[in-house]
């Protein structure tokens, strides 16, 4: 009797859900990389672009609305994109779409559900980006820094500290450091591949 139930027992726990089980909806250019204990989740469809790297235990979640992430970006260990909650910037019903532009860096811990990040931001570690948020070019959030449900960020703003707005001079002023700024990550890229085995083949042609 024993035996009998430590099977049905057996039985019963392969049928609970697997987070890490491919989502039946992915776009995936062909340079992308999506380390193989990667999540992608959620019914509404993931798309990401050319050469972007998305790290093991990172999680894309469309559940709630479609995510689409640009060209060039990083998605760090225990990162989360993707919208919990269907809002729009103005507070009224939405689809819960994520659009993460170009050059987005994205670090370990850090969650973005914003319905819009603009190109080259930087999302640093454990940071939170609510519902709705839209974020202009070239932000920066600061390690466990809050952007509100909603909240607009003007392009160049950095968010330090407790939570006080700047705008980044230096970048906004100056070409030749955004340029600095988009080969390093370009670079790291290219280092990362050379660590990371690519496993999106069990998410392609989904």
């Amino acid at each position: 009797m024993a035996t009998k139930s430590k099977r049905r027992l057996s039985n019963t726990t392969t049928t609970a859900p697997n987070l890490s089980a491919p989502s039946a909806n992915c776009k995936l250019h062909s340079t992308a990389i999506i380390a193989d204990k990667a999540q992608l989740t959620g019914a509404h469809g993931i798309e990401i672009g050319e050469g972007t790297f998305v790290h093991p235990y990172a999680r894309i979640d469309a559940e709630f609305g479609r995510v689409v992430i640009g060209r060039g970006c990083i998605v760090s260990e225990k990162a989360v994109v993707g919208s919990r909650v269907s809002r729009g910037v103005d507070g009224g019903e939405d689809e819960g779409v994520v659009v993460i532009g170009d050059g987005v860096g994205i670090e370990a811990g850090a969650s973005v559900a914003a319905i819009r990040v603009g190109e080259h931001c930087m999302i640093e570690v454990n940071a939170r980006v609510g519902a709705g948020a839209v974020l202009g070019r070239w932000c920066r959030v600061g390690a466990c820094c809050v952007v509100a449900e909603g909240e607009v960020l003007e392009d160049f703003t950095v968010v330090f500290g407790d939570g006080r707005r700047r705008i980044d001079a230096v970048a906004k002023g100056r070409e030749d450091v955004r340029d600095a700024r988009a080969k390093a990550r370009e670079m790291e890229i290219e280092v990362l591949r050379t660590l990371v085995a690519d496993g999106s083949m069990r998410w392609r042609g989904g």
